[in-house]
């Protein structure tokens, strides 16, 4: 529509504006929204794009600071004065005539808020859903003649709706009377994910057991959060088979039947409560079906089938007990599969295999890396033992001992002892001290080996270890016969190995 409308205006540049609607309403990325319009020989301004992208950002900001900015007791004095908001949002996402009652701004009660300000609205009637139950707040605006606010945010005190705004055009003042209007879209894309929440409670009951409750939820226009209880982690064999008995739940078309009744009414009838929360003297009871029953004060969808598609993005740990699941719905879950096809659909161009064909390829490659890295690994410990064997030049003669130090790079721990072992076998009575730097880690290694027959005359492989170590940044330990130490400064590896001579004469002296 955008397109055919820029071609009937014979424009070649598709607005910032418009490419960001494109992008927060309908969930296209600016990728796309290029990619489409360049076939048609069209531009978008891309600039403009990021403009109103970060207003959004800087809207969001705001909407998180200004949570902080009023005192409860603001809300307080205003609930005992006014009463509660009354709430028209299951019905409609439209309400027209709301009064304004309240203005706050900077934390206190004033009568006039003007263009660019933060103020918290109150009004005697509002559709707009305050956040609470996991669900986050609407958003949309609020407007009059001459008046535009944007809702950033819902939020309440107790059974007071407070609508945190960024006024946009024009001044608000009490008593004016205005149209409240949700964002629809989200507020249908809110819905369908709380909607999924119940059904995952079902199919989580179904799949695990009846001993499954739900201990917290969070649902957001593009994602839902799910927290249960159970002992263990999920198999991929169960999350598969709660997501395919929530879609065939979506595919049945389940209507809404929702009901006002007493707490003890709705228990009784096999409404689940969520654990620890409070209810008042009628309670909703939202059920689809028999397959759920809730006791539930969030926005729903009116049939299943609008969720049209759910996968489970995620399964993980919360707490001791406590297990985590996140799903998402709707145009997001497609996004979601789209992404992994597209994933899927590169690595048949870089491998040269049809999907289907992928794991095994896979398999085999890895099969060969590991026999490759073993090759290498064997390459490198030849190469490396060759280096150890012209270390023998280096060999120093102490009294009755043969004293031999050295360094081989980019040999492991593993490979420095058994270098040493050799080393030892070769020259007899001896004290070794071999050194490595990782070049990939710059992790330096330190390895020092003692003939047994030194340890009586108080040579410990230990205590030289940490005094190479020291002077290259670090420390270690062992056995009086081999010791390891690791060190932070590959740049003094030499000079600690040099030192070698004076720390043994030490040791003589002692």
């Amino acid at each position: 529509g955008i397109i055919e409308k820029t071609k009937q205006e014979n424009q070649k540049l598709i607005s910032g504006k418009d490419a960001f609607t494109l992008y927060d309403t309908y969930g296209f990325p600016l990728e796309l929204s290029v990619e489409i319009a360049s076939e048609e020989n069209i531009e978008i301004d891309i600039e403009g794009f990021q403009k109103h992208m970060q207003e959004q950002k800087e809207r969001a900001k705001k909407a998180h600071v200004t949570e902080r900015l009023t005192d409860d007791l603001v809300y307080a004095e205003i609930l005992k004065e006014l009463g509660p908001t009354k709430f028209t949002g299951y019905n409609e996402t439209i309400t027209k005539d709301c009064k304004v009652l309240k203005l706050i701004k900077d934390g206190k009660i004033t009568e006039l808020a003007q263009s660019g300000d933060l103020v918290e609205v109150i009004l005697d009637q509002t559709p707009y859903y305050a956040e609470s139950g996991g669900q986050v707040g609407d958003t949309g605006i609020l407007k009059s003649d001459n008046l535009l606010l944007d809702v950033i945010n819902t939020t309440k005190y107790e059974d007071l709706h407070i609508h945190r705004c960024e006024v946009n055009e024009g001044e608000i003042t009490l008593n004016l009377m205005l149209n409240a209007e949700v964002d629809p879209k989200r507020r249908k894309d809110i819905a369908c994910h709380h909607t999924a929440t119940h059904l995952i409670h079902s199919a989580l009951k179904k799949v695990l057991g009846d001993d499954v409750n739900q201990s917290g939820s969070m649902v957001a226009p593009d994602r839902a959060r799910f927290d249960f209880s159970y002992p263990k982690a999920l198999k991929f064999e169960q999350l598969k088979e709660i997501e395919k008995w929530v879609n065939i739940w979506i595919e049945e078309d389940m209507k809404n039947k929702t009901e006002q009744m007493r707490p003890e009414e709705a228990k009784s009838s096999g409404a689940i409560a969520l654990f620890g929360e409070k209810y008042g003297e009628t309670v909703r009871v939202v059920s689809y079906g028999a397959i759920s029953k809730e006791l539930c004060g969030g926005t729903h969808i009116s049939n299943t089938g609008q969720i049209h598609l759910c996968k489970i993005v995620s399964e993980e740990a919360l707490a001791a007990g406590i297990r985590r699941l996140e799903a998402v719905c709707g145009k997001y879950a497609l996004e979601l599969v789209n992404e992994y096809e597209k994933q899927v659909h590169n690595l048949t161009l870089s491998l040269k295999v049809p999907a289907e064909e992928l794991t095994e390829r896979i398999d085999k490659m890895l099969d060969e890396m590991k026999s490759t890295e073993k090759k290498l690994q064997a390459i490198n410990s030849e190469l490396a033992m060759t280096k150890v064997d012209s270390l023998l030049e280096n060999v120093r003669r102490i009294n009755d001992f043969k004293l031999l130090s050295g360094r081989v790079d980019n040999l492991d721990s593993r490979a420095l002892k058994s270098a040493a072992d050799k080393l030892n076998d070769k020259l007899g009575k001896s004290i070794i001290v071999l050194g490595s730097v990782d070049n990939e880690t710059d992790k330096v290694t330190i390895v020092v080996k003692v003939s047994d027959s030194l340890i009586k005359e108080g040579y410990k492989a230990g205590d030289i270890a940490n005094k190479v170590a020291s002077i290259c940044g670090g420390r270690g330990g062992g056995k009086p016969n081999f010791a390891q130490a690791g060190a932070k400064e590959p740049s003094k590896l030499n000079e600690a190995l040099d030192a070698i001579n004076n720390i043994v004469s030490e040791l003589v002296k002692a």
